[in-house]
């Protein structure tokens, strides 16, 4: 079922009249990219499984967090056999943004002179991550983030404000967030904006569990700089927060620059207990 996105699904459909096209699908993360897509293929191949499996369908997905060159090439061969229906053939690349620069560079030559019948999807959350060249070579349709009532209905359910905040229009993240203790999410927020470490250095936090603490902690602190600038907060945490951390625009500004640090740090090979202990002191 496709719920929202109804410009670019009304845009997508004209492009879809061209027998041979190159379109990159873009936005964030989990906002029903991959959904549409399969959606509008099996319109004009027949349904696909689960798996997207069909003759006329190439499906590209990343293993172990990379595309390589190898599934590029099976992609360029399936590209130069005859389509098994008789009509259009279609390839779709979840996760382009995956493709280290050996794959782009080899997709770019099927980009260049893709065979007449042929329609090319790239699925990405980081476009810009596409190399120029596959860039000029692709029309990007851009998807906007789900309004909170759309990512309700696709979730059949009505998360909590602050698991909406957190999923910033992503039903995917949403529903990623549904089971995540929103007391834990408050009492992170706080025990960083007033810098108490007692309960956050004793061990290291997993990677999913610091990114989403910390996620939630410049959801606040961004309703908090809007608040400053005469909004009304989205969220109850954040008039608690300005109060208790006494947060000017100045302090807000330098609490979302030490977040972001850690966040890309967090990431590495560093020392993640001292990169913790290091977030609550300094």
């Amino acid at each position: 079922m496709i719920v929202g996105h109804e410009k670019n699904l009304g845009i997508i459909r004209e492009l879809f009249n061209r027998e041979t096209i190159s379109l990159c699908f873009s936005g964030k993360e989990g906002i029903g990219k991959k959904t549409i897509a399969l959606e509008l293929i099996s319109y004009e191949i027949g349904k696909v499984d689960g798996e997207a499996v069909h003759p006329d369908l190439f499906f590209i997905k990343p293993s172990s967090n990379m595309i390589k060159l190898d599934s590029i090439r099976a992609l360029i061969e399936f590209a130069s056999l005859k389509s098994y229906s008789g009509g259009r053939k279609f390839a779709l690349i979840d996760g382009a943004h995956l493709m280290n620069r050996e794959s782009q560079n080899a997709l770019l030559k099927l980009l260049e002179e893709p065979p007449i019948g042929m329609v090319i999807i790239l699925i990405t959350d980081k476009y810009e991550s596409l190399l120029p060249t596959i860039r000029s070579r692709l029309l990007n349709i851009r998807f906007n983030p789900l309004s909170d009532d759309e990512v309700e209905k696709i979730l059949h359910q009505k998360p909590a404000k602050e698991i909406l905040e957190l999923a910033g229009g992503s039903a995917g993240l949403a529903q990623k967030y549904l089971n995540t203790s929103l007391s834990d999410l408050k009492d992170f927020m706080m025990a960083f904006i007033l810098r108490d470490p007692i309960k956050y250095t004793k061990e290291e936090l997993e990677v999913d569990q610091f990114m989403t603490f910390t996620s939630y902690t410049i959801c606040v602190l961004k309703d908090a700089l809007k608040v400053k600038g005469g909004d009304d907060a989205r969220l109850d945490d954040t008039m608690i927060a300005i109060k208790k951390g006494e947060l000017t625009r100045d302090k807000i500004i330098s609490l979302l620059k030490t977040l972001d640090s850690a966040r890309r740090a967090y990431l590495g090979n560093a020392n993640k207990r001292l990169l913790l202990a290091d977030l609550f002191i300094s």
